[in-house]
């Protein structure tokens, strides 16, 4: 315990100094007896409240050390780390308010928590977890902290919100309303100014609804933190092999084979609504660079999302330049969807290639094979809205 806690306070101070220690501290984490990693880990999670005496420095490196203690638990020591875990968490939400510099260890205290030990969580956990990510992504009052650390704040909620999906899909399941708007809410921080000389009065406006540790006009996010968002996404989709921790498993149970995508059927078509959006602000939008980067994504989100919600979202959810951007997502994940190449309407075989597509698609949106046939000629919105008419 003690050389723990002066590793701690020796990198408040000497910060590159205690870098290179980090391997030493690790070998003594993986070898405490499990009393002694208890009350360590107990006596460095309950330093964490508003009222706090430590420095800024000294909670950052306490929370450096507090990830190494959970990424290196020594073994039988999960009763003792997943009960400090909790009380972490449900500590971190008024002390992240309170002290914004501290966001980025917080989220790298997560990380390593929910990529390396997922199975340590508990079912109140992740409700916890993503109300704290809900408290980091939203806006803050206080002035911009650590705008060069942004990337790796948004890739780190990321992975965060990734490895939940991946590995807890039992746990995350209870909670998707309110993980379908956190993942709508990171829309907004992808978000560029849309003209290079924004007036005063718009960058404030701009400043108030991003977190304190993202400077939009200045320094926007970029390709990176595209890319870290279209793994979340894609993630929803994917089926995974799961390990459920429960008391009544047996012991030689396979793991499952798991998707998140018909619990997300109705929530899907939110995260897509958001997305058209944030692309049609009047003051900011998503460019085409990351929106290329995401789209295999929302290509995801498209194929979870139900033709219910989609039809329900464009007549009732979404402006008309809301409208436009939805109907042109939709346009392209139906090419990808059944066109695997170009198509060239001049060519004879790509016409009638094109033509069966075309009837492929008109047959699944219809409601009867007649009205399809008829949509191929009249167009299905028409033959739905005016019925065929004499020459169909």
């Amino acid at each position: 315990m003690h050389m723990v806690c002066a590793f701690a306070m020796l990198s408040s101070t000497f910060s590159q100094t205690s870098d290179d220690l980090i391997p030493q501290l690790v070998a003594v984490i993986e070898t405490m007896e499990v009393d002694a990693y208890g009350s360590t880990l107990n006596a460095l999670t309950s330093l964490f409240h508003t009222d706090t005496t430590c420095t800024l420095s000294e909670l950052v490196s306490f929370l450096q050390v507090i990830a190494l203690m959970f990424q290196h638990a020594p073994p039988r020591s999960s009763r003792a780390s997943d009960k400090c875990f909790s009380h972490l968490v449900l500590s971190l939400g008024p002390v992240a308010t309170h002290f914004p510099t501290l966001t980025k260890p917080i989220v790298e205290v997560l990380v390593c928590v929910c990529q390396y030990r997922p199975h340590m969580l508990r079912p109140f956990d992740v409700p916890r977890i993503l109300a704290l990510l809900g408290i980091l992504l939203g806006p803050r009052l206080a002035g911009p902290v650590h705008e060069r650390d942004a990337s790796a704040i948004f890739g780190g909620i990321c992975g965060v919100l990734r490895s939940l999906i991946r590995h807890r899909k039992d746990l995350i399941k209870p909670c998707l309303p309110h993980l379908t708007e956190l993942l709508s809410q990171q829309w907004r921080l992808l978000s560029h100014a849309s003209s290079a000389h924004t007036g005063m009065a718009i960058e404030r406006q701009i400043h108030a609804s991003m977190p304190c540790w993202l400077n939009m006009v200045v320094s926007p996010l970029g390709l990176d933190a595209a890319q870290a968002f279209r793994r979340v996404l894609s993630e929803l989709a994917g089926k995974t092999s799961v390990i459920h921790v429960s008391k009544k498993a047996k012991p030689h149970t396979p793991n499952m084979n798991e998707t998140l995508a018909k619990s997300m059927t109705k929530h899907a078509v939110y995260i897509l609504v958001a997305y058209a959006r944030c692309v049609t602000m009047p003051h900011t939008t998503i460019p085409p660079n990351l929106r290329r980067e995401i789209m295999p994504g929302l290509f995801a989100l498209c194929d979870i999302c139900g033709d219910f919600e989609r039809d329900a979202a464009l007549k009732g959810m979404l402006d008309a330049s809301g409208q436009v951007v939805f109907k042109a997502l939709w346009t392209e994940w139906e090419h990808q969807r059944y066109a695997v190449r170009d198509l060239d309407l001049l060519d004879t075989d790509d016409n009638i290639t094109a033509g069966v597509l075309l009837l492929k698609v008109l047959t699944e949106q219809a409601d009867t094979t007649s009205d399809a046939i008829a949509g191929y000629y009249q167009g299905l919105a028409s033959v739905e809205a005016n019925g065929m008419y004499s020459d169909t």
